[in-house]
């Protein structure tokens, strides 16, 4: 656990930040709300993660990904957890098998290479993806794929 001291000064420090007029507008916004809200509902923001993945024109990664990770992350849907022995017994699998890390890893580098191209366009336009795709992301990706 870090010093008190330490602990204090970061305080301070995120205070001080906050305290700046770049961030007064957002202050003033979180403070109409009666409980946190999340940072998407701010400034009349859509209501819910469903509505931002549609807003954003990513309904297929909400519908397909997020809905299905979802109902097992919360265990609405119980059967990906029923397994059969192999002395042909009913069984339940453990909640953190390990399974599908390869299926996330996937689509996890998917997202970062589609995250990644987005901000290169906004950011940098004109400078090519290509080079640092085909120097530091494609082997580690051909990596994940084999597995």
């Amino acid at each position: 656990m870090p010093p008190s001291v330490e602990v204090q000064k970061s305080i301070d420090n995120l205070s001080d930040l906050l305290s700046r007029n770049q961030f007064k507008s957002i202050i003033s916004e979180i403070a109409k709300y009666k409980r946190r809200p999340n940072w998407y509902t701010l400034f009349g923001g859509p209501a819910n993660i469903q509505q931002l993945a549609y807003h954003l024109k990513r309904h297929v990664h909400y519908d397909f990904l997020y809905r299905q990770w979802s109902n097992v992350a919360h265990a609405h849907d119980f059967s990906p957890f029923i397994a059969v022995t192999s002395t042909g017994e009913g069984g339940i699998r453990g909640i953190r098998n390990p399974e599908p890390i390869k299926e996330v890893s996937r689509f996890a580098a998917t997202f970062m290479i589609d995250a990644t191209i987005l901000m290169l366009q906004e950011f940098r336009p004109g400078e090519t993806y290509s080079t640092y795709y085909e120097r530091e992301v494609r082997p580690l990706f051909l990596r994940i794929l084999k597995r």
